[in-house]
């Protein structure tokens, strides 16, 4: 049995590696290589372009990858809705109920902060959709959110900004 070091800095258990107790370190351990092994992420880095090399030279590998991708992240997708919605995929003003027009709507209006807040990709861009539904996943799904269509989040939007303009007809 290993010798037992300290406490967890995250759950208070007993812990057998550095800072962390194993569970925490099992969850961690790949970030943790990789803050201390820098050539392991330059390794990565370099397979990485050479897979993405690979992918523009073969057109079957890159359809297939396409693919899996678009199929990745329309579950994701599901995953959130379903969450926020309760398993009933319906806008919470109007229920309108097509999964098509249905979206997340930050409560607090902090959307484009929420998005500025996630790393940008390599074009320099900031979070997308699938980007803050990553975050949500990651972070245990928080309260703050809610499930509306297109068209009662488009209102919800000019309502906002009708307190701040007057509008000439």
């Amino acid at each position: 049995m290993r010798k037992i070091v300290g406490i967890c800095k995250i759950c208070g258990k007993p812990r057998w590696a550095k800072d962390l107790c194993r569970t925490h370190y099992e969850t961690h351990r790949a970030r943790i290589y990789r803050a201390n092994h820098p050539e392991y992420v330059q390794r990565g880095n370099e397979r990485t372009k050479l897979y993405r090399r690979k992918l523009r030279e073969n057109p079957a590998i890159k359809d297939k990858f396409r693919l899996e991708c678009k199929e990745w992240r329309k579950k994701l997708r599901h995953e959130v809705l379903s969450h926020y919605s309760s398993g009933q995929f319906k806008c919470v003003k109007c229920g309108y109920s097509d999964m098509r027009a249905l979206c997340l709507d930050h409560t607090n209006n902090d959307g484009a902060q929420h998005r500025k807040s996630l790393n940008p990709n390599e074009n320099g861009r900031h979070g997308n959709a699938v980007g803050v539904y990553l975050d949500l996943k990651r972070r245990g799904f928080p309260e703050g959110y809610q499930i509306l269509c297109h068209n009662c989040n488009r209102i919800k939007e000019v309502e906002r900004y009708e307190q701040f303009t007057i509008y000439s007809m």
